[in-house]
């Protein structure tokens, strides 16, 4: 059943005189990206909806980072863009010096371990380091939001963990010897658990030099 095409017209009003902060993901860095916050009124021919935008204050990218109206919500909790090679050093060089390093380019399927196929420029990323650093050895661990239970998410952790092993080894040709993996399920937040945003900061897998 397709959805429902409405032509709408109306005023969007601007709520605050200057931008406010919305919290975004951006190449795994939490950051407050400013946005415009407007809503109103728009109409068709049959009804009048109130309506709620927060967009991204950059002209050449004004990104919807969060919308509401009659029947939905949406918020943008996640922004990747390709950054030059020269500057991807933001797992090496924490790892250089043994501190530990949180991905968040992993992607799963929800509430399993199956991981999906655009987390292939991270795992790339840390098969390059394991390469370029073969005396390197590393401990993968899984964490979780809050969502579901202790025990759940205990197992989802570890086997996340060992998912991105066993995909380092198969299609990278990474020792096994050198990978060790765990999980922590939700154990060790990094943020609130009450909103997408901070849920998106727990989901996370962590690199640390062994």
């Amino acid at each position: 059943m397709s959805a429902v095409q409405r032509t709408l017209s109306g005023t969007l009003t601007r709520v605050e005189p200057q931008p406010v902060a919305m919290p975004v993901m951006v190449n795994d860095k939490p950051m407050h990206l400013p946005a415009i916050h407007a809503k109103g009124t728009l109409s068709d021919e049959d009804s009048s909806d109130e309506f709620e935008f927060y967009v991204l204050d950059d002209p050449a990218n004004p990104i919807v980072l969060k919308k509401k109206g009659p029947g939905f919500a949406s918020t943008v909790i996640r922004i990747e863009y390709p950054e030059p090679a020269g500057l991807r050093k933001r797992f090496e060089v924490p790892l250089e010096k043994h501190e530990p390093v949180d991905v968040y380019g992993i992607y799963f399927s929800f509430n399993r371990a199956d991981i999906r196929p655009e987390s292939e420029p991270v795992l790339k990323e840390i098969a390059s380091i394991m390469v370029k650093n073969p005396t390197w050895h590393l401990r993968i661990d899984g964490h979780t939001d809050g969502i579901g239970n202790q025990a759940a998410n205990q197992l989802l952790s570890e086997r996340r963990a060992a998912a991105v092993k066993e995909t380092l080894v198969k299609e990278y040709a990474i020792d096994a010897s050198r990978l060790n993996t765990g999980g922590h399920g939700a154990s060790s937040p990094k943020d609130r658990n009450d909103t997408p945003e901070g849920r998106a900061r727990n989901r996370r897998v962590e690199l640390r030099r062994e």
